[in-house]
């Protein structure tokens, strides 16, 4: 599986030589969402490196039926899926859906355009962000998004949800790395405080 970064660069072609290294959060896909919904590049990195270890399938959907790099998971479908056979429908948020109207991108675009996923999945959590009424700004410190990340991350559990939301912040201070044939995607430890909201989750 091939990070959606490798194709980001490339843009297509494949004479492009690939750097040894880059920081992944400072990639443009994840820097231009940060500034558009003043969200932290980070936080966006990580959370997509939780969800996929930024891959995105190829505009197909995981096995629970989430697309893109961020994962953004078709709630109609894990339903329509689940009642065939005969379980609960109640197993997962849609995000999916949520994303597209917080971000005003049809659904169908997300599911194939990983920069499009990436910036629905950040006005997402930007939404949520300031529903709780946490601050806002791409230069704020990611444990302060703890409640958006773990509510964003479609996983129903509430256990579930701080488990994703643990493991992210633990992600940034440890530092993420994927190799992807010649190059090497990071993320460097972060300094990150401790979640306020972790309680409300």
């Amino acid at each position: 599986r091939r990070s959606f970064l490798v194709t980001a660069l490339a843009g297509g072609t494949a004479a492009v030589a690939m750097p040894a290294a880059l920081a992944v959060d400072q990639a443009s896909v994840f820097r231009d969402a940060a500034a558009e919904f003043a969200v932290p590049a980070k936080l966006l990195a990580a959370f997509s490196y939780g969800q996929t270890r930024w891959v995105d399938h190829g505009g197909h959907p995981s096995r629970s039926l989430g697309y893109g790099p961020m994962h953004l998971i078709d709630g109609a479908a894990v339903a329509a899926q689940r009642a065939a056979e005969g379980k609960s429908p109640a197993s997962a948020v849609d995000t999916l859906s949520r994303a597209a109207a917080a971000s005003g991108i049809a659904a169908e675009t997300l599911k194939t355009d990983p920069a499009a996923n990436v910036r629905s999945a950040a006005a997402l959590i930007a939404a949520i962000q300031r529903e709780t009424g946490a601050p806002v700004g791409a230069e704020t410190d990611p444990a302060q998004w703890y409640e958006a990340a773990a509510t964003a991350s479609g996983l129903a559990e509430v256990s579930a949800q701080t488990q994703f939301a643990d493991d992210l912040l633990t992600d940034l201070r440890q530092g993420m790395t994927v190799r992807d044939g010649n190059t090497t995607f990071t993320v460097a430890p972060q300094r990150v405080g401790t979640p306020a909201g972790r309680a409300k989750v």
